[in-house]
């Protein structure tokens, strides 16, 4: 192979770590508001009023 086509791969898969940590790091905080959300409604639900 060729040593830009070295680049091209090594600079895709740079791009797709990127993408793929910033997805995990997405889902992580829509996980984290969802988990506290649920807690609220359970406490409200259940009248202790967190």
């Amino acid at each position: 192979m060729s040593l830009t086509a070295d680049a091209t791969i090594l600079r895709n898969i740079g791009n797709d770590v990127v993408k793929s940590t910033v997805a995990i790091a997405v889902k992580t905080v829509l996980i984290t508001v969802y988990s506290v959300l649920v807690i609220k409604a359970g406490a409200i639900l259940l009248g202790t009023g967190m």
